[in-house]
């Protein structure tokens, strides 16, 4: 009896180390379950995060940025030798959501937009009198642009010949210059970009959207200059 009775107590505490040890593997199993669940839900929050701030729009790779109460879009722009290898990368700023600038700016049907490299080209504004907020910020912004992102020299022109008497600046019009590249930023009616003569643009904003006008004519550009890439 004796002896049985410590096989008994013997197979007792088998069974009990066996459903300790199945208890602890089920245990680590939940475990291993709940932390492979968190470190999906992870992954594709952050992959879901860089596909929102990372995005190609009609060719060109953005970058959505937030600088405090700022948001940016920067586009990066490769730059190709005559054998299309890429020599660097220059980039620019959008404050507009480039996706979106389409709904707010119409363009005049299959408008290219080509620069008369021996000239000088001028960025010309109908008057210095238009009070919009974003009045300065548009004007720099393109000035930027045309310097250092697609390395256009030009000059600042009015469109009003008394003021820019006045202002000793260059007095630029579509009809006073056709042989040169003259971008025309001016109020009007509705916001719209259209080629007037060989090569002009008359860049017209309604209710001071002054920025996105001049932003569409910047993303025009772009998606010009990717179409020719190699």
């Amino acid at each position: 009896m004796a002896k049985k009775k410590k096989i008994e107590e013997k197979t007792e505490k088998i069974s009990l180390k066996n459903n300790s040890i199945v208890k602890l593997f089920s245990d680590n199993k939940i475990v291993l379950g709940f932390i492979l669940i968190v470190a999906a839900v992870i992954i594709i929050a952050l992959l879901a995060t860089y596909y929102s701030n990372n995005f190609k729009y009609n060719g060109v790779d953005f970058k959505k940025i937030n600088y405090g109460n700022i948001r940016l879009y920067t586009a990066t722009i490769p730059v190709e030798d005559y054998y299309g290898n890429i020599l660097e990368y220059r980039t620019t700023d959008f404050r507009n959501d480039p996706r979106k600038l389409a709904d707010k700016v119409s363009f005049s049907e299959n408008l290219t937009i080509k620069f008369l490299d021996k000239y000088m080209t001028y960025l010309t504004f109908q008057d210095d009198t238009l009070n919009c907020e974003n009045n300065g910020l548009a004007a720099a912004n393109l000035a930027i642009f045309l310097r250092d992102a697609i390395k256009i020299e030009y000059k600042p022109a009015l469109a009003n010949q008394t003021q820019a008497n006045i202002k000793n600046i260059s007095y630029v019009t579509c009809e006073t210059n056709p042989l040169n590249t003259v971008i025309y930023l001016h109020q009007g009616n509705e916001t719209k970009i259209t080629k007037q003569m060989v090569s002009c643009y008359d860049v017209q904003f309604k209710d001071c959207e002054i920025l996105e006008a001049a932003e569409a004519f910047e993303l025009k550009i772009l998606e010009q200059y990717m179409n020719s890439l190699s």
